[in-house]
């Protein structure tokens, strides 16, 4: 690297560990930063060997030869930046439509070739994937991973202020029946209301509102959203309104192979017999949502902001 591009990557790094949240476009804007100073054009892409995982890469840079980064869907990623600005553009005027028109989809009749190429998915996905292949490449393994959970939340929480729906991050106190002052706390990474503002409070969840689950990944991440929710449902008498946002289950394993950590049959033994969310949803689904069961509860992003989020 030259000295402009050593600058360039230092400042990147800096940025990608700010702690502020980001709007929709800091976001883009970051991605691409991020795609366009690692130098993804460059990297080397190996696919992937195993039956499931044939169209995902495992990247390498020649700038950082010791740097290993999760794997990207070459269906999903938009590596050319000029191409991923354009889709933002376009996304953005989507996202317009959508919140002018709200249940009435109207959309879906205006970008009906943006959202058939899977603009809304594909955007989504490279922006997250793009800036956590930034993570990857300057920060520790751990770090990298809590980051980038935080950046998908601030990726959702940017769409619903394009959407201006109202949002807040609680963590509940729910006192439990006949155990004196004795509370549950549940952690919430987003609550909100498509019909107003949101009510829930810590120390009471609103029938009206929603609650919101982000993970970048499914793995081990079920069991206690489940049971959460249905210790909430169980002392608050009341039914909740759950939704599970997932980013991707793939992981880069030990021997630089790729493995799926969605748990298929985990999955429906706990959304049958511990509780089951609103509605599921992932910007890279798992192979199993394509087929039943799985596929009856299991859905692409882009079915939630077009349809589901304003009939809940």
């Amino acid at each position: 690297m030259d000295g402009r591009s050593q600058r360039g990557v230092s400042s990147l790094a800096e940025d990608l560990v700010a702690t502020d949240s980001h709007s929709f476009l800091e976001l883009a804007e970051l991605a691409v930063r991020s795609i366009r100073e690692v130098g993804i054009g460059s990297a080397t892409h190996t696919a992937a060997q195993g039956a499931g995982v044939e169209h995902y890469w495992l990247l390498s840079f020649p700038n950082l030869p010791n740097r290993k980064v999760r794997p990207v869907n070459s269906h999903l990623f938009v590596s050319d930046v000029a191409e991923l600005e354009r889709m933002v553009g376009v996304f953005g005027e989507v996202f317009k439509d959508i919140h002018d028109g709200r249940a009435k989809n109207t959309a879906k009749a205006g970008w009906a070739t943006f959202i058939g190429a899977g603009g809304i998915p594909r955007t989504l996905y490279t922006i997250q994937q793009g800036i956590s292949i930034g993570l990857d490449c300057f920060l520790p393994e751990n770090q990298s991973r809590k980051r980038a959970g935080q950046y998908f939340e601030d990726l959702f929480s940017s769409l619903m202020d394009l959407l201006s729906v109202e949002q807040r991050r609680l963590n509940f106190r729910l006192p439990i029946p006949g155990i004196g002052d004795t509370t549950f706390n549940i952690e919430v990474d987003r609550v909100i209301n498509t019909h107003g503002p949101v009510r829930s409070t810590p120390g009471r969840i609103d029938p009206t509102d929603i609650l919101v689950s982000l993970k970048t990944s499914s793995k081990d991440r079920y069991s206690k959203m489940l049971v959460d929710n249905m210790i909430a449902e169980k002392i608050t008498e009341r039914p909740m309104k759950l939704l599970a946002v997932f980013h991707n289950d793939v992981q880069r394993t030990l021997n630089d192979g790729v493995s799926v950590t969605f748990l298929a049959q985990q999955y429906l033994v706990y959304t049958q017999y511990l509780s089951r969310p609103s509605g599921v949803y992932y910007v890279d689904p798992p192979g199993h949502s394509l087929r039943q069961p799985w596929s009856s509860t299991i859905k692409p992003i882009e079915d939630l902001f077009l349809n589901d989020l304003w009939t809940l």
